[in-house]
């Protein structure tokens, strides 16, 4: 596989230790198994295997966020806030809302005292309700919260293009730097 090759290659140049990340579009616990694989061959080939950085949309099974737990240095969850923001722009793939899974994800991690953090994307649409959000996560129990601005990757691309969900570019990083430091 891919992995593998750039596993080996890697490997031949690094001091015993090497990073693997798993970022961009889709969910790297879709393929559980296949991501096992790419990890368990990683610590064959390097002494030292450091996981991070790991986005996940959080929505997976104890077992996975066991697996995540022991496994994963760098672990970022992608959750946008309560539900009425979550759902409208994270739903599954059946349309349903993505929040009561994702929450629970966040609440187990925290249970189990694995360090993560959150990222939660700002849009026009949510602009202004970063206190809420904060408040959100706050009450969850989360330490780390990182903003961003909506990428125009993956599902956020397909969303863009048809519907009403879009990244006016009046949200630039100046205005949204501003109303963050006004937070705090």
């Amino acid at each position: 596989s891919l992995a593998k090759k750039a596993i080996d290659y890697v490997s031949q140049y690094c001091q015993d230790e090497i990073k693997i990340g798993f970022v961009g579009e889709g969910e790297p616990t879709y393929e559980f198994e296949l991501l096992k694989q790419i990890v368990s061959y990683a610590k064959k080939k390097v002494k030292k295997v450091h996981i991070g950085p790991f986005s996940t949309n959080g929505v997976f099974s104890e077992k996975v966020a066991d697996w995540l737990i022991k496994n994963v240095d760098n672990l970022q969850i992608s959750c946008d806030g309560p539900a009425y923001i979550q759902d409208k722009y994270r739903p599954l793939e059946s349309g349903k809302g993505s929040s009561i899974f994702v929450e629970k994800t966040i609440k187990y991690l925290i249970k189990e005292k694995k360090d993560f953090r959150v990222r939660a994307t700002i849009t026009d649409d949510t602009f202004g309700n970063e206190k809420q959000i904060i408040n959100y996560f706050f009450d969850l129990g989360v330490k780390r919260l990182l903003f961003g601005t909506l990428e125009n990757i993956g599902a956020s691309r397909k969303m863009v293009l048809t519907s009403d969900f879009q990244q006016n570019k009046s949200l630039n990083q100046k205005k949204f730097a501003q109303e963050y430091f006004c937070l705090l």
